[in-house]
């Protein structure tokens, strides 16, 4: 899995998920998922992440949609390679 700019933060400020869920009151599930790019934060929550990591929200907003579109190109590759079977065609 590659790393995101949002794990590197994060860890670089000694941050487990937890604590960073809990500065932001958010869940540990949501940044999870937005680690991984699996979904996107609301603009609120990417101004308290930037807050709570000391960076700029336009950069880190940057950063998170591109996690996103890396998320979804390797979906897209999967489903063209034919690496996930399709539940839908069955």
């Amino acid at each position: 899995m590659p790393t995101t700019a949002l794990r590197e933060l994060r860890k670089a400020l000694g941050l487990s998920i937890g604590e960073l869920a809990a500065l932001t009151n958010v869940s540990i599930g949501a940044i999870s998922q937005w680690e991984r790019g699996e979904s996107t934060p609301s603009d609120s929550k990417v101004h308290k992440l930037a807050d709570v990591l000391g960076v700029d929200p336009g950069d880190l907003q940057h950063e998170i949609q591109a996690t996103r579109l890396a998320y979804v190109r390797r979906a897209v590759a999967k489903i063209k390679s034919g690496r996930i079977a399709s539940s839908v065609a069955k």
